[in-house]
């Protein structure tokens, strides 16, 4: 938060104002809130201890029939008042700390083996040319973006571990077969939420009327209408025949393709 030196107090209980709902419908034992300065005159003189003092006296009134009561916002830890220029100062070494302490509660640093090259990927993925692929990419067009975007040289071990990094920290789903069969889900929750889904709910429907677990491409036509996908049926199919989910059925004619799901 930033806060101007002429209204400190005001702008900093009207921060917490706004957050105090949120809060009340979550846990608040380990709430934290982290006011950061880059520089001295964003606090003004507010050091770490007037703020305390500041904390304890922010109190929201409410009238509880005729009566006026002082209701305490939700407690936060952690509340810090920081000068960014003074990198040894208490309240950085705290921030450290804390980061520190909580490293472990997040996805391992063993489990990303290039760390900044996800990073960069993460950026990239929220780009338009990457949306423009589509929910989901074939392993060697993933490749070829990754090149072009990042770094030309980039072998395809590097870019398997960048997919790997992206995996762990459920970014994409990496679906790893043979090279040819490989797939990136750019977007997981649309393609294992409501796609999968609707692929749930025909299957059901086709054996409860005694029929076999078969999709035709007609079927995964209205699918991808029915989503908005930008890949395409063709590509969905594709997409869950290389997840070994189905199998296309090979005895049937040509623009009739039909898949069985196991």
């Amino acid at each position: 938060l930033t806060l101007t030196r002429a209204s400190q107090r005001e702008e900093l209980k009207q921060q917490l104002g706004k957050l105090r709902t949120y809060l009340c419908k979550t846990s608040t034992n380990s709430s934290s809130l982290i006011i950061l300065g880059s520089r001295a005159d964003n606090l003004g003189k507010i050091g770490q201890d007037s703020l305390n003092r500041l904390w304890e006296g922010l109190k929201e009134e409410k009238k509880v029939g005729k009566a006026i009561v002082l209701d305490d916002f939700p407690p936060l830890k952690n509340l810090l008042a920081v000068d960014c220029r003074k990198s040894q100062s208490n309240s950085l070494d705290k921030l450290r700390s804390t980061f520190l302490n909580i490293r472990g509660s997040f996805v391992s640093q063993s489990t990303i083996k290039v760390p900044k090259l996800v990073s960069f990927a993460l950026d990239l993925l929220d780009s338009e040319g990457f949306r423009a692929l589509g929910e989901a990419v074939q392993w060697q067009n993933f490749c070829k973006k990754i090149r072009y975007e990042l770094y030309p040289g980039l072998s395809e071990d590097k870019i398997s571990e960048l997919a790997e990094g992206l995996h762990s920290i459920g970014k994409v789903v990496y679906v790893k077969r043979q090279p040819y069969k490989s797939w990136i889900v750019l977007k997981p929750s649309l393609v294992y939420g409501p796609v999968l889904g609707q692929i749930t709910l025909k299957l059901g429907e086709a054996v409860r009327r005694g029929g076999t677990p078969i999709l035709s491409m007609i079927d995964f036509e209205k699918i991808s209408l029915e989503s908005n996908l930008i890949f395409g049926p063709e590509k969905l199919a594709q997409l869950f025949v290389d997840m070994e989910l189905c199998f296309e059925l090979k005895s049937m004619p040509v623009g009739q393709r039909e898949f069985f799901f196991t």
